[in-house]
């Protein structure tokens, strides 16, 4: 049975006697123990106990390829609210916030989860205090996944993997459709376009798929968005296109991986889930054919929540801006 794992930086021994200074006086709440404070980079999904020494030797990687940065603590808050707190959060200063991103996507990447898991900006926090109403509860504009999706989500047979496809994107699709022009290559605190995420999905199943399962030897759309670490660990970028595509051209690129999918889900028996293939990353390590497309589903879910939260950003931006909607062209 996998345990759900967190990535984290570790707090200096002077940032911590600071804080547990501060917090001394104070009491009413249970403080945790300052040896445990952290700033949360990445969570990934279940890791069974085999994984871990190679989940550890990714994190390595990722950490060793990392450039010092300075960064400082500015702000804090509650959860679910200050006035009914079970945890206290201090923030990073802004100036951190892109070497911080790039580090959580790194970790998010190779963990196996997305950032997320191949992640985006996020907004890092280490926890200073626990009370005794249980876990904290965060609020944002990302979209709340329903029990139904969920559901879908652990799907462990075809036909909920099928479902759990089919249960997508055409809702944010149509959304865009509806956004100023310009909106799709729009970037958000210089991280991908809504575009670049869409090609990214498209390298993710070329990669869990097409490499994973499929074994072939060349599985790259040269429409694909490869991650930031994809050619400093040594991949060739020269299937992948340098022009920037038309918006078109990735609408077409994306429903041609989904298609794919699709139909490979169309065929498959539980005898074929459970076949063991290389892990694309390491390949001297094998995943299931169900976890390879478990993969794909993360990447989808994932991304899209990223994508979500940053378009309702650009559409308050342009509300403010006054800008007209139009109908998005390539």
């Amino acid at each position: 049975m996998g345990h759900r794992v967190f990535v984290a930086v570790a707090l200096p021994e002077a940032v911590r006697e600071d804080l547990a200074a501060f917090l001394e006086p104070r009491e009413g709440m249970p403080w945790v123990d300052p040896v445990q404070w952290h700033l949360t980079l990445a969570f990934t999904a279940s890791v069974p106990p085999a994984r871990a020494d190679e989940l550890v030797e990714r994190l390595a990687h990722v950490a060793g390829r990392a450039a010092p940065f300075a960064l400082s603590l500015g702000g804090a808050g509650a959860f679910p609210h200050a006035g009914r707190a079970s945890v206290l959060w201090l923030g990073v200063d802004d100036a951190a916030q892109n070497p911080l991103a790039r580090l959580s996507r790194g970790c998010s990447t190779r963990g196996g989860q997305t950032p997320s898991s191949s992640t985006r900006s996020s907004s890092s926090r280490p926890s200073s205090a626990k009370g005794r109403r249980g876990d904290p509860v965060t609020r944002s504009s990302r979209p709340c996944r329903s029990e139904r999706t969920r559901s879908l989500r652990r799907a462990s047979g075809p036909e909920g993997l099928r479902a759990a496809l089919e249960a997508s994107w055409a809702r944010v699709l149509d959304r865009v459709a509806t956004m100023p022009a310009g909106t799709v290559d729009a970037s958000v605190d210089d991280e991908w376009s809504f575009a670049q995420t869409l090609r990214h999905l498209v390298m993710a199943t070329d990669t869990w798929l097409g490499r994973a399962v499929l074994g072939l030897h060349q599985p790259y759309h040269p429409l694909g968005q490869p991650h930031a670490e994809y050619e400093t660990d040594g991949y060739d970028m020269s299937v992948f296109a340098t022009r920037q595509p038309t918006y078109e051209e990735v609408l077409e690129a994306r429903a041609g991986r989904q298609r794919m999918v699709r139909e490979h889900l169309a065929t498959l028996t539980d005898d074929d889930l459970a076949r063991p293939r290389a892990n694309p990353w390491a390949p001297q390590r094998t995943r299931t054919t169900l976890s390879c497309l478990r993969t794909i589903l993360d990447e989808e879910w994932e991304h899209q929540r990223y994508a979500v939260r940053d378009l309702d950003l650009l559409e308050a931006r342009s509300v403010a801006e006054g800008q007209p909607t139009n109908m998005q062209k390539g």
